[in-house]
């Protein structure tokens, strides 16, 4: 039971870096149905950032943190800006090509300034184990887990109750509506994609400081597209089912709604 227990603590803990990934690469692909594999990329900059500030300029951890998310959230609204944005108007496909090769430029970027070295970013908290009812846990793996929930629950609510957010909804559901309603499709666009990377920026930071965790370039990136795939598999059943409700309440030439199998 108590390694039950304790396999269930180090699953949550993983888990809240996927939602806390998940969750960018949904709000990119409910606002312009593209699927972002740059997004892994953008976790390994973001952690490189951090490391960058926090060891080599000796910035305290906490703004080291932040400034990593904020500046790969600018990052995040300039690739938007100039590398997609023109190909706005392009086939899915075309996009989604977009992605990749900004993603193998991240990542080319990163190995020329960076190297392949091996570095550790200490975590603020201790990662020495506690009993909890038996199980052990590290305030570490209970903060992770806390920042997580405390960023979905911030943006849940941000997405419902400000007139940023439920424009952002409004594009992602139908962009022409959203258009002659006023809503500024471009600049919705560009905060989605900096609020996608300044996440996923957030989960790069998160991953690195766990135990056994350091810093790589390939250790990131094959961790980032570990969490691409379990996000894209969410995805696609998310829409899959979204598709299905939808020719259910399709009304048929009767009136009557149909679903067709």
């Amino acid at each position: 039971m108590e390694l039950l227990s304790q396999v269930l603590i180090s699953g949550i803990t993983l888990g809240s870096l996927y939602a806390l990934v998940g969750l960018g690469f949904v709000v990119i692909y409910r606002a312009t149905k593209v699927v972002n594999f740059a997004q892994g990329e953008m976790m390994m900059l973001g952690a490189m950032l951090a490391l960058y500030f926090y060891s080599d300029l000796q910035f305290p951890y906490f703004l080291a943190f932040m400034l990593a998310v904020v500046l790969s959230g600018v990052f995040g609204a300039g690739l938007e800006r100039f590398a997609y944005r023109p190909l706005l108007n392009a086939p899915v496909v075309t996009l989604i090509l977009a992605t990749v090769a900004v993603g193998q430029m991240i990542r080319a970027g990163v190995r020329i300034l960076r190297g392949s070295e091996v570095s550790r970013f200490p975590s603020i908290l201790s990662a020495d184990p506690f009993l909890i009812g038996g199980v052990a846990v590290t305030p570490l793996s209970l903060s992770i887990i806390a920042i997580a929930i405390l960023l979905v629950c911030v943006f849940m609510l941000f997405f419902r109750k400000t007139k940023l957010g439920k424009g952002m909804e409004a594009t992602s559901e139908n962009r022409e509506a959203a258009l002659l309603v006023g809503i500024s499709v471009n600049q919705t666009f560009s905060l989605v994609w900096a609020t996608s990377s300044g996440l996923a920026a957030a989960a790069g930071v998160l991953l690195g400081t766990k135990p056994h965790g350091s810093f790589t370039v390939s250790r990131l990136l094959q961790s980032g597209h570990h969490l691409i795939i379990a996000s894209a598999d969410i995805v696609a059943l998310r829409e899959g089912l979204r598709a299905h409700l939808r020719a259910a309440r399709e009304p048929n030439g009767s009136g009557n709604s149909s679903v067709t199998l």
